[in-house]
């Protein structure tokens, strides 16, 4: 059975409360409430200390084989629907992957961003990365959306973004840990599609351990020419530092091939 649209959206919103929440705040923002019960059931997991033990030792298997039977219960507790067990395990170990102790990248926050009420996050080298490099520690998963199935997800508030194919007009679900990845004019890697349904990023130039991953949104995402950008290279070249914290959302991302763009 072919993973559907609502179950990627659910099960990046899953991801990120058991994963990316307990790394890092001010990431999920799925307006879905979640009731005492099912918080307090999620609090007696101690998914904290799994985390301190997977930095520790960096055994993704062991500790996905753990985050997918709590995984599972919750799912089965709550409303996530998610059919399939194996759709779990392949997509928080992209995640896992992500925050292992070898990583190329880490995320950090990010205080730049007036749209983000200067709450936001950022990804960073965590170790020098090459030019050319494919940093597949970062992924995107995309899937085909009809303009019903879009009407319907917006309307439940799902936090995800839309992938158009500038060709073809085709949109697609779009999610992952490449989200996390903020938008510079002059950006240091861009989008590739590697395999089927997944984007990863690949360097442009030579990246340095502490540097930020940033990549290029288009050309009209903050209005047209894009006027309204606040990233460090439009400021800097602009002179307009007064109102902005020189620190560097997610918002629309534009490739060769692809337009994206964040609800």
């Amino acid at each position: 059975m072919k993973m559907q649209a609502q179950t990627l959206c659910n099960l990046d919103d899953l991801a990120k409360l058991l994963i990316v929440d307990k790394f890092i705040d001010n990431v999920r923002k799925i307006n879905r409430e979640l009731s005492s019960e099912f918080s307090l059931k999620l609090k007696s997991k101690n998914l904290e200390n799994l985390y301190v033990k997977y930095i520790q030792t960096g055994h993704i298997e062991k500790t996905l084989s753990q985050l997918e039977t709590i995984a599972t219960e919750l799912n089965d507790f709550y409303i996530w629907n998610i059919p399939y067990k194996f759709w779990l395990r392949n997509y928080f170990k992209l995640y896992l992957k992500f925050f292992h102790p070898e990583s190329t990248v880490k995320l950090e926050t990010c205080l730049r961003y007036s749209k983000e009420n200067f709450k936001g996050v950022k990804v960073t080298a965590a170790k020098n990365i090459e030019a050319n490099a494919v940093l597949k520690n970062v992924f995107g998963y995309y899937k085909r959306i009809s303009i019903a199935k879009k009407k319907l997800l917006t309307a439940q508030k799902l936090d995800f973004s839309l992938l158009t194919n500038s060709r073809t007009n085709d949109e697609n679900i779009f999610s992952g840990s490449i989200a996390f990845v903020n938008h510079d004019c002059h950006p240091n890697v861009e989008y590739i599609t590697a395999e089927k349904h997944l984007v990863y990023l690949k360097s442009l130039t030579d990246i340095k351990e502490g540097e930020e991953i940033l990549v290029y949104y288009g050309d009209n995402y903050f209005e047209e020419n894009n006027k309204n950008c606040e990233c460090v290279t439009y400021v800097l070249k602009n002179n307009e530092t007064s109102n902005i914290n020189l620190e560097v959302s997610n918002m629309e991302r534009i490739t060769n091939n692809c337009e994206i763009e964040i609800l």
